[in-house]
């Protein structure tokens, strides 16, 4: 089982979605949502996508977030494992442009630094 998590306002490109037709065959489509999930939304994501085979992320700041937590080799960190921190912000502030548009943005407060173990 395969599944591609990306941002409900976003697609995917012609090129990625024959990429993953070519490396995986079928898959499915995880969209997060426009506004974001919370940290407790995140984690009960979390525990359900343990159930598939490979989980790719449409973005590329999880290469190296997942490059970093997942692969620590003490040689490659200087001898030592790095601890990994992520900022968090589980609140948005719905926009309304004047062409009448919905965006959400990230708030100015609201965040906690969540550590990856």
């Amino acid at each position: 089982m395969n599944i591609v998590v990306i941002n409900e306002q976003h697609s995917l490109l012609e090129e990625q979605r024959k990429i993953l037709e070519e490396k995986f065959g079928d898959y499915s489509i995880c969209k997060v949502p426009a506004k974001g999930w919370t940290l407790k939304e995140m984690e009960e994501k979390y525990s359900q996508l343990w159930g598939y085979d490979n989980i790719i992320f449409v973005s590329p700041v999880p290469v190296l977030l997942a490059k970093l937590s997942v692969h620590r080799d003490p040689i490659c960190a200087g001898g030592h494992y790095p601890h990994i921190w992520v900022f968090n912000n589980s609140h948005r502030e719905k926009v309304e442009l004047p062409n009448g548009k919905v965006i959400y943005k990230i708030p100015q407060t609201g965040w906690d630094l969540v550590f990856i173990d």
